[in-house]
């Protein structure tokens, strides 16, 4: 009976190790989903925080692009204005050079060059 005594105590100290593994194992699961859980909570965060900046991104974009087209308008109808106001003051001039009688060579030619070549008489 002595082999049976070790054979039952053998057969005893590998279930032992066994349910020593076991707890160690389940211990491991454990500790795993509750980094798991943790690690979804930080997904969660994240994906509201990446919610969050995508809607303030796109707030920014179009306040940008309203931004700059009201700039853009705004810059278009001053030029326009300039535009009208030189051609207002060409006229004015050769008017009043007309009425002076003047046969000598208008001293606006070279303002009158000026202009054409600025990017303001492309818009006339």
């Amino acid at each position: 009976d002595d082999g049976r005594a070790l054979e039952l105590e053998k057969a005893h100290r590998e279930y032992s190790e066994a349910c020593a593994q076991l707890d160690t194992s389940k211990a491991r699961i454990k500790t795993l989903e509750t980094e798991r859980k943790e690690l979804q909570e930080r997904i969660e965060d994240l994906s509201q925080q990446l919610k969050g900046e995508t809607a303030e991104r796109d707030r920014l974009a179009n306040q940008f692009e309203t931004l700059y087209s009201d700039t853009f308008d705004k810059m278009e109808a001053e030029l326009v204005r300039n535009n009208q106001t030189i051609v207002e003051l060409q006229q004015a001039l050769a008017s009043f050079e007309e009425g002076a009688g003047t046969t000598a060579p208008r001293k606006t030619a070279t303002f009158d060059a000026a202009l054409s070549t600025s990017s303001l008489a492309s818009d006339k």
